[in-house]
């Protein structure tokens, strides 16, 4: 849109300055004789610029400035929004790649605890060793929590994205 609007003040600033034309009509209401069109005084008047110089051109070339400006202001806005799409993005991506790698590391602490508790039960590993199973795995638990957790805001700021320039 402002684009369009400064191309239109830049076409409106190439038309050469405007030429007035005037009829002024005096004494139309006189007395006796002097009264009547026919004595009445009448002036016409021709009134317009000359310019001199490039003042033409120059107020061209502003015209085209202002477009090339305008031009530039969307092009700023849209790479704008291109940059912070990217960056969610990335954001989401690596979000994905906690979550994925918090559930592979539950599991893997799952597998740790089963392993550890048969070797308690037939005596081949003590009982702290199978707290320490149980430590991994609540950790691993919470690990998960908060990269599942990381996915509602980053949902609320993509959300927030101008989608119209």
């Amino acid at each position: 849109l402002r684009v369009e609007i400064a191309g239109q003040q830049r076409d409106a600033s190439a038309l050469a300055p405007v030429t007035t034309v005037g009829l002024e009509v005096e004494n139309f209401a006189g007395h006796g004789s002097v009264s009547g069109f026919d004595a009445a005084e009448t002036t016409l008047s021709i009134a317009g610029k000359f310019e001199r110089g490039d003042k033409s051109k120059l107020r061209r070339t502003a015209g085209e400035r202002r477009v090339d400006l305008a031009r530039l202001g969307e092009l700023s806005i849209r790479l704008e929004v291109e940059a912070a799409t990217e960056q969610l993005f990335y954001r989401a991506l690596a979000a994905q790649h906690s979550e994925k790698n918090a559930t592979a590391a539950v599991a893997q602490g799952e597998q740790l605890l089963a392993i550890v508790q048969r070797r308690v039960e037939i005596g081949r590993s003590s009982l702290a060793e199978n707290h320490t199973a149980v430590i991994r795995l609540t950790r691993a638990n919470l690990n998960q929590e908060q990269a599942v957790g990381w996915h509602a805001p980053l949902g609320n700021q993509v959300d927030s994205i101008p989608l119209s320039v």
